[in-house]
């Protein structure tokens, strides 16, 4: 696990908008198998969506299971993650 996906998984909002104005910073997932949005969305964490997104983070990249994020928010019964979403595309 990166520092990105620890703290996409544990909701670090902070800790994310560090990372993320890292001039190094990879906005293409480590693990091919789950984005770290995909994570955020699982975690129903809103703030760090938010901030992915904003990022440049893809809302249609695919986990390993073929889910979008938004799928993956309705699969895991998280309707505002979905909301969240929907308000980007």
């Amino acid at each position: 696990q990166t520092p990105l996906y620890r703290a996409c998984e544990k909701g670090s909002n902070t800790i994310v908008e560090l990372l993320l104005k890292q001039p190094n910073i990879n906005l293409v997932p480590a693990n091919p198998n789950v984005s770290p949005l995909h994570i955020a969305c699982i975690n129903n964490h809103i703030h760090v969506i938010e901030k992915l997104i904003e990022a440049g983070y893809d809302i249609n990249m695919l986990n390993f299971g073929g889910l979008t994020p938004f799928q993956t928010a309705l699969q895991e019964d998280k309707p505002n993650v979905a909301k969240t979403l929907l308000k980007y595309g």
